[in-house]
């Protein structure tokens, strides 16, 4: 496993498919380049181009999420980069960080009022 992590939660906003995603310690929301922007979007993220997946990247502090829902997505994300970063007892932490994305993907849902997927990231 790489020690740059990238797990992802898949989300499905207005019908347009969008992944929360840990990437170097940093939790995004992800929206593939080809798809229309919400007419909204420059108010509440910041877009970034993302090269190797052709992705738009938001940060969730400028979404509706709340300040502990964002603050706990960012945690999940540095513990998830961390954990992908050790060698040695990976199981134990992981389950860890498993657990604690499926409970933060169920908060996500709960907020933006859509169902989630969540992609186990180790």
């Amino acid at each position: 496993m790489s020690s740059k992590l990238e797990a992802s939660i898949s989300v499905n906003v207005r019908e347009v498919p969008v992944e929360l995603r840990a990437r170097d310690g940093k939790a995004v929301l992800c929206e593939r380049a080809h798809s229309s922007p919400d007419e909204h979007a420059d108010e509440h993220a910041d877009v970034h181009a993302d090269v190797h997946a052709d992705l738009h990247e938001m940060d969730p502090d400028r979404l509706p999420l709340g300040a502990a829902l964002s603050s706990a997505l960012h945690e999940w994300a540095q513990v998830a980069d961390a954990v992908g970063a050790i060698d040695g007892e990976r199981d134990k932490a992981g389950a860890l960080v498993s657990r604690r994305g499926r409970q933060l993907a169920g908060r996500v849902a709960a907020a933006l009022g859509v169902p989630i997927d969540y992609a186990d990231p180790v």
